[in-house]
């Protein structure tokens, strides 16, 4: 398998983790396929949580933990250009915490397209959830160079979007028959039921089902979890499965 990945130029793994809701299936999974990156660059926010940073660290020993001050999607060019400038890959592969790579082949037939696609993107691809990105770092590069030489002004969100949709090299991931459901799964609604359970719309809930899996599972990861984390999933799984038993069925 080694020498089958040596031969791609592997790229930079991105992702932004929320210190409220620890992610460790995510971060099991940048355990299990490190292999497969050149680096990785996880972005999360200063919590009151002092250990979750320690946590996340200790989780990646081999790569960087970029502390911001706001959630990502809040400065999402600025943190775009802060992972361009430090990452060592020659592609950059923003994913988010809630899409789940199902096996070690989706990985190669990642790698395989990235070396004949400049930007490819999931299908339902939205630009503040960065759901599934990969972008050739030199394409990027010059796209900012140019606009902010011509323009005259900050690379900002409205011109990554015309660098994304209207670039004729982009294309989405089932057009590369790397599938949903086979190949991977995006749940989402993850981030958005969090915020629900933050608003108190608990019967509100989007796929109730795959969302009480979710809690329970994260804890059985065997990975060091934060300990507000795992009462706070544990009490949200309880509450959610007595609502659902009167609400979902």
């Amino acid at each position: 398998m080694n020498s089958l990945l040596d031969s791609f130029n592997k790229p930079t793994y991105i992702t932004y983790l929320n210190a409220d809701y620890d992610y460790p299936i995510t971060r099991y999974q940048l355990n299990l396929y490190r292999d497969y990156f050149e680096d990785i660059l996880v972005f999360t926010h200063y919590t009151k949580q002092d250990n979750y940073i320690d946590i996340l660290k200790a989780s990646i020993p081999r790569d960087k933990v970029i502390v911001i001050k706001k959630p990502f999607e809040e400065e999402i060019v600025k943190n775009i250009k802060i992972a361009n400038e430090i990452s060592r890959g020659k592609t950059l592969l923003f994913i988010n915490p809630a899409f789940f790579i199902h096996e070690y082949y989706t990985l190669i037939k990642i790698l395989e397209a990235s070396e004949q696609h400049y930007i490819i993107i999931d299908d339902k691809f939205d630009i503040k959830k960065l759901g599934f990105l990969l972008i050739k770092k030199e394409l990027l590069n010059d796209y900012i160079n140019s606009y902010e030489k011509i323009k005259k002004k900050e690379f900002n969100i409205e011109a990554l979007e015309k660098l994304i949709f209207q670039n004729e090299s982009t294309i989405n991931l089932s057009t590369l028959k790397i599938l949903e459901e086979i190949d991977y799964f995006y749940f989402k609604e993850l981030d958005e039921n969090f915020k629900k359970i933050e608003q108190g719309e608990y019967k509100n809930i989007s796929k109730p089902i795959e969302f009480i899996e979710y809690l329970h599972f994260s804890r059985l990861i065997d990975l060091k979890q934060s300990a507000k984390w795992i009462s706070y999933s544990q009490s949200v799984e309880s509450l959610i499965s007595t609502i659902a038993r009167f609400f979902y069925f």
